[in-house]
């Protein structure tokens, strides 16, 4: 396919790093620095505005164009142009950041002249909102319009599965454990299989369950108090998104720490139930003063990735219980968990799976990447065409490294058995390697 990227910031970099090995790809960057260390990969990269049509004229048409520079208008007006330039022959996604366009973190938008807008900070801050409710997930992912969840956890050495082979045990009445990451392998369990301490479980559920589930797999403290109490450090684009939802919740005790006066004095009328404090976290004395260790969580979300670190850190040494910090590099997210923080996030995520799910073609409702992408989950609709319907599952030459995770039937989610049959119009997510997702694909087709 023919993908043009404009924007080669961290997003747009990943983007085009991630498409470039099967796909011809274009990346338009106005600012040279950024043009230059994108070109160090396999894309041809030409110095210049998205928004231009002269520029867009070397490039168009494509397949693919997604816009992701820092600029909501310039990203609009780019997708705009290139519908235009190619009579709508083109699918097209923009990022934004500002409410006024999006209320959602993904959201198609045909009277803008985009097919999808993404939010990247609104899906951060919804994503750290869903972790805040389950205890013990480090990532969680919803399908199917919400009514099935993929949860991530790390498991405790005291957790009451582990040892046991998955054929001995009982739980598939409402999840299924689709992936295990082991020291850096992911297997695809089978009933001779087992979980061992520290082992990252992917575990998918119906929506409804994740109660059940986070007793199974999280940590679940009995003497948590009936509120939570929260600190965010930061409160830009991403901390006043999250900071919205958490001054609603009448279970959350909200406390902000902001380094600028003018941005504190900005959000204090939008947020009437949190603490606003004028205050540099990387204080010592200030971070201990501020009750940082009676927090159930503190969630760093600056712009700067090692003040980020240094915050959680400090607040893991004062006692406070999860930590989350925010990397704006992707490739930092590794080594923020090597070194003890809870849960790592980066605002990209969302826009890359968007990309890739608009790449997979037509059968594939939805696309996220896992365990730094060594595998993906998938959501499909069955058709009349799909080489999986009407066969009990046990039957099917279904591909190694791939299972059905999860099936939803109208308004019914279904937790399939080797006797499940796969019927016209059911969603059916499916967790894949990636040498198994042509395989699985084809089922489909």
């Amino acid at each position: 396919m023919k993908v043009v990227v404009v924007g080669a910031g961290t997003i747009g970099y990943r983007i085009a790093q991630g498409m470039s090995e099967k796909n011809k790809v274009y990346v338009i960057e106005s600012n040279p620095d950024h043009a230059a260390h994108a070109d160090e990969l396999d894309v041809q990269t030409i110095v210049g505005s998205g928004a231009s049509p002269a520029v867009l004229e070397k490039v168009l048409p494509a397949d693919i164009f997604v816009a992701v520079t820092d600029s909501d208008e310039i990203n609009l007006l780019s997708c705009l142009n290139a519908k235009l330039m190619t009579k709508d022959r083109i699918k097209t996604i923009a990022r934004v950041s500002s409410p006024d366009y999006i209320d959602k973190p993904v959201s198609e938008k045909e009277e803008f002249g985009v097919d999808v807008i993404v939010c990247p900070e609104l899906a951060l801050a919804d994503e750290i909102n869903t972790l805040l409710s389950i205890d013990g997930a480090i990532d969680a992912e919803h399908f199917a319009d919400g009514k099935v969840r993929m949860i991530e956890f790390v498991i405790a050495e005291d957790n009451r599965f582990i040892g046991k082979k998955f054929k001995d045990v009982s739980f598939s009445n409402y999840c299924i454990v689709s992936a295990i990451l082991r020291r850096g392998n992911v297997i695809i369990p089978k009933g001779e299989d087992y979980l061992m301490p520290g082992d990252h479980a992917f575990i998918i559920c119906r929506d409804e369950d994740i109660d059940p589930v986070q007793t199974l797999f999280g940590h679940i403290n009995e003497d948590r108090k009936e509120k939570k109490r929260v600190m965010i450090v930061g409160c830009g684009d991403i901390g006043l998104y999250l900071a919205r939802s958490l001054d609603k919740n009448e279970k959350v005790i909200l406390k902000i720490l902001e380094e600028d006066s003018e941005r504190c004095m900005e959000i204090a009328d939008r947020l009437p139930n949190s603490l606003i404090l004028n205050s540099d976290a990387t204080d010592v004395d200030t971070f201990e003063e501020e009750g940082v260790s009676k927090m159930d969580a503190v969630i760093a979300l600056t712009g700067s990735d090692e003040k980020n670190l240094l915050c959680c850190l400090m607040a893991k040494h004062f006692g406070a219980g999860k930590v989350f910090a925010r990397a704006s590099r992707p490739d930092y997210l590794p080594i923020f968990e090597m070194v003890g923080i809870d849960v790592a996030l980066s605002t990209g995520k969302t826009t890359t799976s968007e990309v890739l799910r608009m790449a997979a073609g037509t059968s594939v409702e939805t696309l996220r990447t896992i365990a730094n992408e060594k595998a993906e989950v998938l959501e499909y609709i069955a058709t009349d065409d799909s080489m999986i319907i009407d066969t009990p599952l046990k039957e099917i030459n279904f591909p190694e490294g791939a299972i059905v995770s999860m099936i939803v039937r109208g308004m019914r989610q279904l937790v399939p058995t080797g006797d499940t049959e796969i019927e016209r119009g059911d969603r059916v997510i499916i967790l894949s390697k990636p040498e198994a997702y042509a395989k699985v694909s084809r089922m489909f087709k």
